[in-house]
């Protein structure tokens, strides 16, 4: 439970009337609506500003009480959200295999195609699998074997990947974390940023 949460708690105890006017004053009538609402406050610590400005006079206590049982609160809320940030990306950590991004023109399907792409899965239309091996060979054989992966791919596709509309590159994850990008006829991006330097 929440620091305001366990603030409400104490003024409200176990007292099913207690908690019926807490809710009421809240809700400016609606007890219905106030209990709802009073119940997610105590569970979670979030609630409408408008209720939350409310809630001092409504407990009978300085506002101060309630304006540092809030911030209280709030460092709660940031630190679960940082842990399960962490937790998040540990799991797409382990989950995580070698492979080349097919970057697009569109970020999400086109409406009416989202059937296709849901039955196909969004991994297979877009990630295309880089084997371990390559990935432990010398970086100059990796580039060379991603660029070859590149070209038969854009050309196999006809340029085009489904739903997503035109492809207009890739990039190469060959850990996580990591990445190199591809122009669509294979050759690192930086490479070709460079040739075109060269010839202004």
């Amino acid at each position: 439970m929440k620091a305001i949460g366990k603030l409400i708690e104490d003024h409200v105890g176990t007292s099913p009337f207690r908690r019926w006017s807490l809710a009421y004053r809240l809700a400016q009538g609606n007890v219905n609506e106030g209990l709802r609402r009073l119940d997610i406050l105590i569970k979670t610590g979030i609630a409408p500003a408008e209720m939350l400005g409310r809630l001092a006079a409504a407990l009978s206590v300085d506002a101060c009480v309630v304006a540092a049982a809030l911030d209280e609160t709030s460092e709660e809320l940031w630190r679960e959200r940082v842990r399960a940030r962490s937790t998040d990306q540990e799991h797409a950590r382990k989950r995580f295999r070698p492979h080349v991004y097919v970057e697009t023109e569109r970020y999400t399907p086109v409406h009416g195609q989202l059937c296709l792409v849901a039955v196909d899965g969004l991994r297979r239309s877009k990630q295309l699998p880089v084997d371990e091996a390559v990935v432990r060979a010398p970086e100059n054989w990796q580039h060379r074997h991603v660029g070859k992966v590149v070209r038969q791919h854009y050309l196999e596709q006809g340029g085009h990947c489904g739903p997503f509309g035109r492809i207009v590159g890739y990039s190469y994850f060959p850990s996580f974390g990591q990445s190199v990008s591809f122009s669509v006829d294979g050759r690192l991006a930086d490479t070709e940023e460079r040739l075109s330097a060269a010839s202004l």
